[in-house]
């Protein structure tokens, strides 16, 4: 999980293009559900004009998948489409405050525990009796992007969320304000940046489905000896000074 944030004029505006890059699987993902739609009101329809003595079992509706997964959604939501995705997805917000809000609507909208869980790929589970609704995601793999103002991570991370140990799930990226310019609005270039990142999403859309290839047997990435002594040297230093 990620954080990046900054003061006025520091360019985090910059970051919405990366959206681009989950454009190319968002629409694959469509055009499929597209198709299993069709396939599937045809086959419910030649299901339902079958004798009730010879029906089989009624066809199943397919679900929608898209690789983005909205902060602003309710628990349910957020568990919903994570399964539909096979447990994977991410989170990618431009104001901190759209997740902030839903983290405060305890009712129906706080999922802090499924965020602290899908982190360390633990089991997450919800059952709901009414709406007939169970579901089971093993080893979620949920990622998390947010920009936004220094002054909104108090009320994004408020005591609650570091005691609960949300806080500590996040990388933070402060953008230098060193060199703070209005941005010239009427500058023309010859490639929008837009562009330039949905290029780079059909590699990720080529990367996404060699990886699916290999689901029975995906790459391990693996520290040295020597990395993984520098790994625990530093953050053991990081820990006795946050502790202490």
């Amino acid at each position: 999980y990620n954080i990046f944030y900054g003061g006025f004029a520091t360019r985090k505006g910059d970051l919405e293009a990366c959206r681009q890059l989950a454009t190319p699987l968002k629409k694959e993902m469509l055009r499929q559900y597209e198709e299993q739609k069709e396939r599937y009101e045809e086959e419910l329809a030649a299901w339902e004009n079958t004798p009730k003595a010879s029906r089989g079992k009624a066809p199943k509706e397919p679900v929608r998948k898209s690789p983005l997964i909205a902060a602003n959604s309710s628990a349910s939501a957020i568990y919903r489409q994570l399964d539909a995705n096979g447990g994977s997805g991410a989170m990618y917000e431009t104001e901190g405050d759209t997740l902030t809000n839903m983290l405060m609507k305890s009712e129906y909208g706080d999922y802090s525990d499924l965020l602290r869980k899908a982190h360390h790929h633990e089991l997450c589970s919800m059952i709901r009796v009414s709406d007939k609704i169970f579901i089971e995601i093993e080893k979620p793999r949920l990622a998390v992007l947010l920009t936004c103002t220094g002054s909104q991570l108090p009320l994004l991370l408020p005591p609650s969320n570091v005691a609960n140990g949300l806080a500590s799930r996040f990388l933070f990226y402060a953008l230098p304000d060193s060199k703070v310019e209005f941005r010239n609005v009427f500058k023309k270039s010859d490639r929008a940046v837009e562009d330039h990142y949905q290029e780079m999403g059909q590699r990720v859309l080529a990367l996404h489905e060699a990886l699916l290839l290999r689901k029975d047997h995906p790459i391990q990435f693996m520290l040295s000896t020597e990395q993984q002594e520098r790994f625990l040297q530093m953050f053991n230093a990081i820990l006795q000074e946050q502790f202490y």
